[in-house]
């Protein structure tokens, strides 16, 4: 029986605004690793990807029974960010009354999200730093290796400049501030999605979709099949954007799967 390694993310939470008290950023979504998953040749394992919406959680992603909780969204009343898939929690908006308010960044699935800063020029939390994943699975997936970043919270100010919070490591977007859009969380990193403003009708942003990343030594396998597959000096990676199944396929030795041998 071969091993192999198993990186499942969750879907960031979606940002949230349109009223004065709802600009917090969507939290990262769960980062489960396990770095020796037993499997045998002609297992069938089902792989869920979690989807990210705008002022929803993120859904939740599975291998088998592996699974990453998605980030949640930005609180319905207040301005506080959403925690983290892993419970990370966002950080803390406030409200000047009719002069400037700011949502608290996303949690993040390695850091929890920033506070508001309620100075002359009012600046969004930003969001909670993910988990770097890259030593394990390179800088071709997630956000340069990073997966579940927070996203940053909106901001506003009364007739002068604010800005929305940056995005944390690991996919996560930047807030909405006056004179900007919020972005949402990136793609298959399970990113928070930026929290709006009072004033941008275009609101909060969804958070990013999840991701499911195998590797295994090439040697130890025949031809697996499921996802994006790529070989990678003596490894092989696929990588799961959208929902499947992974087909674990033994290796030969003269025609004959070699585990009928043992």
């Amino acid at each position: 029986m071969a091993t192999i390694k198993v990186l499942v993310v969750g879907a960031g939470g979606g940002g949230k605004a349109g009223q004065v008290i709802e600009m917090g950023g969507g939290g990262g979504g769960e980062c489960n690793y396990q770095a020796s998953v037993s499997v045998t040749p002609g297992d069938n394992i089902t792989v869920t990807i979690g989807e990210g919406a705008v002022g929803t959680d993120g859904g939740n992603s599975s291998f088998g029974a592996i699974s990453a909780t998605g980030g949640k969204k930005s609180p319905t009343s207040g301005a506080s960010g959403g925690a983290s898939g892993d419970a990370h929690t966002g950080g803390t908006g406030g409200d000047v009354p009719g002069t400037r308010t700011g949502g608290g960044g996303g949690g993040g699935d390695n850091a929890n999200g920033g506070n508001w800063q309620s100075v002359t020029d009012p600046v969004g939390g930003v969001g909670g730093v993910g988990t770097d994943y890259s030593a394990t699975f390179g800088t071709t997936v997630g956000a340069s290796g990073l997966f579940g970043g927070g996203g940053g919270g909106g901001c506003w100010k009364n007739g002068a400049t604010s800005s929305g919070g940056a995005g944390g490591l690991g996919g996560g977007g930047r807030g909405a501030a006056d004179n900007g859009n919020a972005v949402a969380g990136t793609a298959n990193t399970g990113g928070g999605g930026g929290g709006g403003t009072y004033e941008n009708t275009s609101g909060g942003k969804a958070g990013g979709s999840g991701v499911v990343i195998v590797r295994y030594a090439t040697a130890d396998f025949g031809n697996c099949i499921g996802g994006t597959k790529s070989v990678i000096g003596s490894e092989t990676m696929h990588v799961f954007t959208s929902s499947g199944t992974f087909n674990v396929v033994g290796k030969t030795l003269g025609g004959l799967f070699l585990h009928n041998l043992i």
